[in-house]
């Protein structure tokens, strides 16, 4: 070209050259170590709002090959989950990106690809707070029909050994009805040498039960007490004399248990005929 050429235009750019334009602005480091949970990037995402076509082309980039962190934390509040982009600007339109895994963004879920998912938990709560944030997360990721990868890290302190066994179980339970994910790591984070607090691990047997459903293809009808209890629960759980039922119903379902659920599952409906 002469020198006094103008500039082509973005959009007469081949395809290819544009997609690599969108990665340099919109993805971030693909390690997305642990140890560096809060880059600072200098990228964003305000350039997909040009035009009707860059929107189209980069916004599947933007979701489909960053990782996006899931929070499940009753450490610093309610163990709702929370969503947040790999940005840390004004692009979701929420203080520090965090998001409620709630029905208002299903039209973004199912562009994502690669989730990162953060644990941690410490007596300060009871375990139902904690499942519940991982009931929810398992709906939302559902709707995703191809994860390219979840990372996940878990991390307790301070629990007792009852407590945390019930924690695992109820992990394994519905964590474990998310399929067909490509990619599954399992970290764990390393203690603070500075820290006086206990520290639990992530059991390897649990761990390898939980990479291994989220990998496999088997259709969840296979694995039906989560659905029945999630059936029961709607109908049931604000009647505050069933709750006991309730949770043993709970704690069945994450045993595997389908003749103390079938139990659980007659009183419950004796008390709501009462009821």
């Amino acid at each position: 070209m002469a020198r006094s050429d103008p500039p082509p235009a973005f959009h007469s750019l081949p395809p290819e050259i544009r997609k690599k334009i969108y990665r340099f602005l919109v993805v971030t480091d693909p390690k997305h170590m642990i140890g560096d949970r809060d880059p600072e990037p200098s990228l964003s995402a305000q350039f997909l709002r040009t035009c009707r076509m860059v929107y189209t082309e980069g916004r599947p980039i933007l979701c489909g090959e960053n990782t996006w962190d899931i929070f499940i934390q009753n450490t610093w509040g309610p163990g709702y989950p929370t969503l947040r982009s790999p940005f840390y600007q004004d692009f979701d339109h929420e203080p520090n990106q965090r998001l409620q895994l709630s029905p208002a963004i299903p039209g973004v879920l199912p562009l994502l690809r690669k989730f990162f998912i953060d644990i941690s938990y410490t007596d300060r709560d009871e375990v139902s707070s904690t499942r519940e944030a991982a009931r929810r997360v398992a709906s939302r990721l559902q709707m995703v029909a191809n994860i390219d990868l979840i990372r996940l890290n878990y991390c307790s302190f301070c629990v007792e050994d009852g407590d945390e066994d019930e924690l695992i179980m109820m992990l394994q339970t519905w964590l474990g009805r998310v399929r067909n994910v490509k990619k599954v790591v399992i970290e764990v984070m390393s203690s603070d040498e500075d820290s006086e607090l206990p520290e639990a691990r992530f059991p390897e047997p649990h761990a390898e039960i939980i990479q291994r459903r989220w990998m496999s293809s088997e259709p969840l009808e296979k694995t039906p007490l989560p659905s029945m209890y999630a059936i029961l629960e709607k109908h049931a759980q604000d009647i505050g004399f069933c709750k006991n039922d309730l949770k043993r119903a709970l704690l069945a379902v994450e045993n595997e248990d389908m003749e103390l659920f079938k139990e659980c599952r007659k009183d419950i409906l004796d008390s709501m005929r009462v009821h």
